[in-house]
């Protein structure tokens, strides 16, 4: 049996401006999705509005922070830490592994980073077939 989502959380979330934009039409977004074996407390959530959600799910957890410097305040007051070394972001207090792919799509030349190894799409092109992994990045938390 997996692991159960707590809808109280999201309602908590839901309606709070945006982390980024201030908007008030807004969803519980995981920092380290759900599906990566990221934490579902408030230590690993914030309110998206939903075009934020959706570029955050487009270029990527990292890209989406180094996009908007401010989330790394957010971050810091959420007790996220910053490692210098590998460039990212984590949650120091957890003891999980999570691991996030970057890939390069071999049509358009776009690199973004998944947390599915199975993930073929690019995006941008919808291409299926040309991507390929550059680097597989463990994160231990």
């Amino acid at each position: 049996m997996g692991r159960r989502r707590d809808k109280r959380l999201a309602r908590v979330y839901r309606g709070k401006p945006c982390c980024v934009c201030g908007a008030l039409n807004t969803e519980a977004d995981h920092i380290i999705t759900f599906g990566s074996g990221g934490p579902d407390d408030h230590v690993n959530l914030w309110p998206l509005c939903r075009y934020h959600h959706q570029e955050k799910g487009q270029i990527g957890r990292q890209s989406f922070i180094e996009k908007y410097p401010k989330l790394e305040a957010l971050l810091r007051r959420k007790g996220w830490d910053y490692d210098d070394f590998n460039k990212k972001w984590y949650i120091p207090h957890t003891e999980k592994e999570i691991i996030t792919y970057t890939r390069s799509c071999l049509q358009c030349s776009r690199i973004f980073e998944t947390d599915n190894k199975f993930t073929r799409r690019c995006n941008r092109c919808k291409n299926n077939t040309s991507e390929m992994i550059i680097e597989e990045n463990k994160l231990h938390l």
